[in-house]
C-alpha cells in the first residue's frame, strides 16, 4: 500500500465518484481510493466506509429513483431507505446546474457579440455573431423564470468583457461599453446587439 502523508477528507472521498467534481489524478487519487476503509496514519482512526451515494452516485440515484417511484405508487418503503439528506442536495444541484448552464451560455454569447463589436472588420467576425446566436439560443431554451431574480447580467457581462482579448491579429479593440447595454430580456430574445 501507498504511505499517505496527508489523509483525504470525508468530502475528498465523497468527490472521487461525483461526476462533474474536481477529483484528484494520478498518485494522489490512488493513495485517496487506498484510505477507503484502512487504517489512518494518525492514530489508526479508521475512515468510515462510504455510502452508496459516496461510492457510486450513479447506482444510488438509480436506487433512490426506484423506491422514490415505489412510494409515490402508494407502495410501503422503508423510510430508512430513502437518502433524505443526500435526494435533497441533489434536487437543489439540478436547480443550481440549470442556472450555471444558462449563465455560462449568456457568458459565451457576450464574449462573442463583445468580440464582434470590437474587431468588426475581422475575418472572424460573422462566426463570432452566429456563435452569439447559438449561444443565445441555447440559454433560451434551459432559461425558466425563477432564473431573472438569480442571473446578474452585469456581473457576466463583466465577466465576458474580462475574457476579451488585448489584440486580434495585431489590431486593437474598437471602444466597447463599459457596462452591459441590453436587458437579460433582450439577449434571450430575438436580434439583440450590443447596440440596443
Amino acid at each position: 500500500m501507498i504511505e499517505v502523508h496527508r489523509t483525504p477528507t470525508i468530502k475528498q472521498l465523497r468527490m472521487l465518484k461525483r461526476p462533474g467534481s474536481c477529483q484528484p489524478s494520478g498518485t494522489r487519487r490512488k493513495e485517496m481510493i487506498q484510505v477507503i476503509g484502512s487504517v489512518r496514519p494518525n492514530g489508526g482512526e479508521k475512515v468510515p466506509h462510504m455510502s452508496e451515494y459516496d461510492a457510486d452516485i450513479l447506482d444510488w440515484s438509480e436506487h433512490q429513483a426506484a423506491l422514490l417511484r415505489r412510494r409515490a405508487e402508494g407502495a410501503l418503503v422503508n423510510d430508512a431507505e430513502l437518502d433524505w439528506l443526500n435526494i435533497a442536495e441533489e434536487i437543489e444541484d439540478v436547480g443550481s446546474n440549470r442556472l450555471h448552464a444558462v449563465e455560462s451560455l449568456l457568458v459565451q454569447a457576450l464574449r462573442h457579440m463583445l468580440k464582434a463589436e470590437a474587431w468588426p472588420d475581422s475575418r472572424d467576425a460573422p462566426v463570432w455573431r452566429a456563435d452569439a446566436i447559438d449561444f443565445r439560443r441555447q440559454a433560451k431554451r434551459r432559461f425558466v423564470p425563477s432564473m431573472l431574480r438569480k442571473i446578474d447580467l452585469d456581473d457576466l457581462y463583466a465577466d465576458a468583457r474580462a475574457a476579451l482579448p488585448k489584440t486580434m491579429d495585431g489590431q486593437l479593440p474598437l471602444a466597447v461599453p463599459e457596462t452591459c447595454p441590453v436587458t437579460l430580456e433582450a439577449l434571450l430574445g430575438d436580434g439583440a446587439d450590443l447596440n440596443g
